[in-house]
């Protein structure tokens, strides 16, 4: 048993029995669901599922675009002992796959030029596939080799190296452009991860140098992988000794909001921990475990970077198969600080013969591991990574691999793919109902939602809610969670609710004769829909009538005004007789509110003004100073001010009409 805790074998059975306890409780809930999106605050249909295909150990895989991940059975092609890397587009479509030897495309052909990398398959972390910043077509292969066995080792030893592949060659199925390109020479230990740069847009990529103590962080931006600087960190244990001491296995992670780093070195039984700046790639403030952690292997964080988690993977006894009687999975509470390694769980151990390898966290927010040394159906999985201790709830065969098996490792990942919050969003615009999805709902029996809004201050015990804002603005929501009686959380996101575009085309717009008007939905919208069928911020309008428009913005928040385009004119009589039944010329109008300053002018045929009125509804009523005017043609003239595009325009009209006596 595990040289530190081999007087404890009771407390395991103890934590054991519990696991399974909760394993089989028939309240639990364990089917999730979740959005993953990258932009939490915004409605735009956008899928962020790049880390959720999984082809690992033997011809095994996982599919995690379901509510609850699958077992694959089309990784026909890689049968790996450790942790090869597999890359998926935004909707988890598979884009290509490797070991770090063979690089293969979505439909498992070999590439062009994917054969001969040099990642060494048998060591712990051998490859990790990166993105290259604003382009969906260009990623990087890093591969590690591992360290001389001895000073007589006759095999050659490779560094760090990087690969480039064009996913715009070979007909869309890529090519490999650049290949077995030198970052580090030899030696390096089997360790890689990955993580965002806190800029939100550049990554780092971190290895480790055997024989030295020095971190090696590679900056990835859209100019391509940073190879003539990168950030030393000389800092921790020394990785040396012959290879043959395992010194350069086990595993290396970053945690999934980018502060700590984690890892093990199996052939000294230690874990350590570490801060890591994302800004600078900076690691700093080194904590060492005792060397008590026999083999200790694999490492990984929870989904909230509070707790780190480590197996302690026993390996066959020298000259024999036999395999020795236990195995560990630990919990350790980032929150201990210097103290991390003096008070830790055992959620897990195994002694039926198999043992506890490479640990991953999903992107369903539970921690899945591997069992070996020769393959196991089935996976264990951590289904409740958050909580402390036995809360976790650990469960021992908890996935069928459909016929495929497992060894001592997942895909290596980009770590920021599993920084997701405790819960998603769908609807996030003022007035929409927002609703509430769980990142991972198993083992909850009740919930309670708060949701910050004293507005509204509905709250909710439903496992998937929904709430009416009342306003736009940032809301502190909070859930809890209770299984077994005892509360878990409260877990915190903040939510923001955007203000919906303000767009205004106007109530009433006046359209005049032979003068077409254009409508102006305003600038810097994403999309435009007019009820005309056109999708462009201004539109010309012909005809009277109503007019819709809707606009989106860039958080895909909508809103629509509508406007009534009248047609307007003023119209003067041709014709007049005093008395009769069209006895005073006057101009008629479609809308007094259509016209500002209306004047107008009566003229005889000499041109001397004989009337003027400033009212519309007052007219000439066919007198000058008094008296009867003779029977004439005269001449009108009419001004007003309209008003078009917010200014006013000066109209005049002007024509002839008939006086008759």
């Amino acid at each position: 048993m595990n040289k530190s805790v081999s007087g404890n074998y009771f407390y395991y059975l103890t934590v054991i029995v519990l696991s399974v306890v909760i394993s089989l409780s028939p309240k639990t809930l364990l089917s999730q669901g979740y959005l993953k999106a990258e932009l939490r605050f915004t409605n735009c249909s956008l899928a962020s599922h790049e880390a959720d295909r999984w082809f690992f150990g033997q011809n095994a895989g996982l599919d995690f675009r379901t509510q609850d991940p699958e077992a694959d059975i089309t990784n026909y092609l890689l049968n790996v002992p450790t942790s090869p890397a597999v890359m998926a587009d935004s909707m988890g479509n598979i884009l290509f796959y490797t070991d770090g030897i063979r690089v293969y495309d979505r439909l498992g052909n070999l590439m062009p030029n994917g054969d001969g990398l040099h990642g060494f398959a048998g060591y712990t972390m051998p490859v990790l596939i990166v993105p290259k910043p604003g382009s969906d077509t260009i990623y990087y292969i890093f591969t590690t080799h591992r360290p001389k066995q001895n000073a007589n080792d006759p095999q050659t030893v490779f560094g760090l190296e990087y690969n480039e592949v064009n996913l715009n060659r070979n007909g869309g199925l890529g090519d490999i452009t650049r290949k077995n390109k030198v970052l580090l020479q030899p030696e390096v230990s089997s360790k890689l991860s990955a993580v965002l740069n806190s800029n939100g847009v550049d990554y780092w990529v971190i290895a480790h140098k055997f024989n030295s103590n020095e971190f090696c962080s590679f900056a990835v931006t859209s100019n391509g992988v940073d190879t003539s600087n990168y950030v030393k960190s000389n800092i921790g244990t020394v990785h040396s000794a012959p290879g043959e001491t395992n010194n350069g296995i086990g595993f290396m992670k970053i945690s999934p909001d980018g502060t700590k780093l984690a890892l093990s070195i199996l052939g000294s039984d230690i874990y350590e921990i570490y801060d890591f700046n994302a800004a600078s790639g900076r690691v700093t403030n080194a904590i060492s475990s005792s060397p008590v952690f026999n083999n200790a292997y694999g490492v990984e964080f929870s989904p909230d970077s509070k707790y780190f988690y480590g197996t302690a993977t026993p390996i066959p006894l020298p000259g024999t198969d036999t395999i020795p009687d236990s195995s560990f999975v630990f919990q350790f509470d980032v929150s201990l600080g210097n103290s991390i390694f003096s008070s830790y769980a055992i959620i897990a151990f195994d002694t039926l013969g198999s043992y506890y390898g490479g640990i991953q966290l999903g992107t369903d927010g539970r921690i899945y591991v591997s069992r070996s040394p020769y393959g196991n159906a089935s996976l264990s999985v951590i289904r409740n990574p958050k909580r402390p201790g036995a809360a976790c709830n650990f469960t021992v065969n908890a996935l069928d691999l459909q016929g495929k098996k497992s060894r001592f490792g997942f895909p290596n990942f980009m770590q920021s793919y599993f920084d997701l919050p405790h819960f998603d969003l769908e609807n996030v615009c003022f007035s929409d109902t927002t609703v509430f999805i769980l990142q991972n709902n198993s083992n909850i029996d009740n919930i309670s939602w708060q949701f910050g809004d004293s507005g509204n201050p509905n709250n909710s015990s439903d496992l998937q809610p929904s709430h009416v804002f009342s306003g736009p603005g940032s809301y502190q929501v909070q859930v809890t969670e209770y299984f077994q009686g005892i509360p878990y959380g409260p877990y915190t996101e903040t939510v923001i609710v955007n203000e919906l575009p303000p767009v205004s085309i106007g109530d009433t717009v006046y359209m005049y004769p032979g003068s077409p008007i254009l409508l102006n939905a305003g600038e810097g919208y994403v999309s435009y829909e007019w009820s005309t069928g056109e999708n462009t911020q201004v539109v010309k309008i012909n005809q009277p009538g109503t007019y819709y428009v809707t606009v989106q913005n860039e958080r895909c928040c909508f809103n629509a005004d509508s406007v009534l385009v009248v047609y307007f004119d003023v119209l003067v009589p041709n014709a007049f007789r005093p008395g009769g039944f069209n006895n005073v010329l006057k101009a008629h109008t479609s809308s007094l509110e259509a016209i500002n300053n209306f004047t107008m002018f009566i003229y005889n045929r000499w041109g001397q003004q004989i009337f003027v009125s400033n009212d519309i509804d007052q007219g000439w009523d066919g007198t000058i100073d008094g008296k009867d005017a003779p029977g004439d043609v005269y001449v009108w003239l009419v001004n007003y001010d309209v008003e078009r595009e917010g200014r006013l325009v000066r109209i005049t009209y002007k024509g002839n009409v008939l006086l008759l006596r």
